[in-house]
Parts: C-alpha cells; structure tokens; sequence
C-alpha cells in the first residue's frame, strides 16, 4: 500500500525527511529530489488537461511507495488554493487506498514559524498585515489552510477514515517515543532509530528578523516582485544564510505584546474544530493548547 506524507510545513518535515523517513526498508522513499525528478510538482500547480496522470502512475507502479511533501497542503505562501483538490489528484496516481499521513502544529505556532520563514524568503509585511492579507495573488496566507479539521474531512472522504492519520509535532517535542511509536503505526512494518532533533535551519530571531524584513524591500528574493538592488551586488538568500548561521544581531525581540495577542487571538478561530478533531481522534490536543 502506497503512504503520502502531505505536510503540514513547519512540523519537522525537514528532519523526519533527512534522518528519519531515509530508514525506511519496506517502502520506496520518494522525498524532494525524487518529487521533482518525476515531474510531481504538476499536480501542485497546474490544472488537470495539463497533467498526465497516466505517465505519473506509471513512474509508480509498486505498492510500497512512501512520499513525503509538505507543498501538498500548499504551496502556503500562494493561499493554498489547491489544498482541497491535491487529495484527488493523488488518489489519481497512487490509488485511492492509499494511507495519509498528515503532521499538524498548533495553528498560532505553525503561522509564527511561517511568518518567519515568510521573512526568510523575501517577505516585507508586518506580522498583521501578513494574517489578515484579503488580496488575491502572490504573498498571502489562507488561514482556512490550517483548518486541521477540514483537511482531515477532504482526505478522509477520498481515501478512507481508516487510511488517514494525524500526528501532531508537539509530540516530538515533550514524548519523542510516543510520537516514534505513533510513526510506526502509521508504516506497520518499519522501526525507526531515534536520531535527536537537530536544528536543521536555525531561523533568524529578535534584530536580525527586523533588518532583513526591511532590507527584503531592496532586494530580489523568491517573494519579491520589485527590488532595486540586483542580485550580483547582494544576494538575498546568501545574506540571510550568512545571518542565520551567524550571531551578529541575534538579540531583542522581533514579536511584541500586539503581536502575541494576534496570535492567540487567531487561534480562537482554530479551537471549536481542533476540539472536534481531537475526540473523533483520541490525539490529546488540549494537553498541547489547541483549545
């Protein structure tokens, strides 16, 4: 039976990919080399008439494929907006009795960490304007995106409520061992060597989040759409690995008291349907601040 990983982002998908998912035995590991090596990204991005979805299929004719790719819930910073029809054309290439994994965070943590990563790769906004952007296009989060509930529903209604699991990060935070155990008994015949979470991206914190929010307004990056600065004079993203791997004004505060007051407060939106998802899944939620 084929597994698909599908995000959410910001729940160490990038550690589980790099030291954890590569242990596999009993599964063919596709991770990001191979999901663009075989054209995956197609179904992220373009509509149907223009994916060959038998050619697809054909790249995966075994049973035992294990995918993992978080822009499966995304891409997050184009409002998601094809996180609801994804689920279809998945069950489309690797079969609609397929088992889901889906890895959740706490929705205030999830957007703070996103917002960062936001800064990382180009973005300008303040952190409010960055949750309540109403604009359609380029540079905007859906909060309906981190309606754990809802996308649980979409997966469940194509592959089964008995092939959809969730796990949530936090777990790997306060009881490694259960959430291992928990891993396991999504694969049922993989065991896994506990490697220690290590940061694999130390993010920007206090004043370098505030400098190169501000500097992103000069320069090209991912998310830019105007800079006046051109890349052979400062590269953005060799700037932003040379401060994240440094010191150099990693001190103060980024987020204020305005900001973490918007954060929960957003969780509000969250809690009714994390409770939901909570009791129909026996994942101890409430222990962890969902609601």
């Amino acid at each position: 039976m084929n597994k698909i990983h599908i995000g959410y982002p910001k729940t160490a998908t990038t550690y589980l990919q790099k030291h954890i998912f590569p242990q596999l035995i009993n599964h063919q590991f596709v991770g990001h080399p191979e999901f663009h090596k075989f054209g995956l990204m197609d179904i992220i991005y373009k509509p149907d008439r223009s994916i060959d979805f038998e050619k697809h299929k054909s790249h995966f004719k075994a049973k035992n494929n294990f995918i993992s790719f978080e822009e499966l819930t995304g891409p997050i910073f184009k409002g998601s907006f094809m996180i609801d029809v994804i689920p279809h054309r998945l069950a489309k290439i690797f079969d609609s009795d397929s088992k889901i994994l889906i890895t959740i965070r706490r929705q205030d943590s999830l957007i703070k960490s996103a917002y960062i990563q936001y800064i990382h790769q180009g973005g300008t906004m303040k952190l409010g304007p960055f949750i309540r952007h109403p604009k359609y296009g380029m540079n905007r989060i859906d909060l309906n995106t981190f309606d754990f509930l809802e996308t649980y529903k979409v997966y469940s209604e194509v592959f089964g409520k008995e092939n959809v699991s969730v796990i949530p990060y936090e777990l790997l935070k306060t009881d490694d061992i259960c959430f291992f155990e928990k891993l396991e008994d999504f694969f049922e015949n993989e065991k896994f060597d506990i490697k220690k979470n290590t940061l694999e991206y130390r993010s920007l914190s206090g004043f370098q989040l505030s400098f190169l929010k501000n500097l992103n307004r000069f320069l090209k990056s991912p998310l830019s759409e105007k800079y006046i600065i051109p890349p052979r004079f400062i590269n953005q993203d060799k700037l932003r690995r040379k401060l994240q791997a440094s010191n150099i004004l990693r001190f103060g505060s980024y987020f204020n008291a305005k900001d973490e007051a918007l954060l929960k407060h957003t969780l509000t939106k969250y809690q009714e349907g994390n409770e939901i998802l909570d009791k129909t899944l026996n994942l101890n939620l409430k222990e962890h601040g969902y609601y």
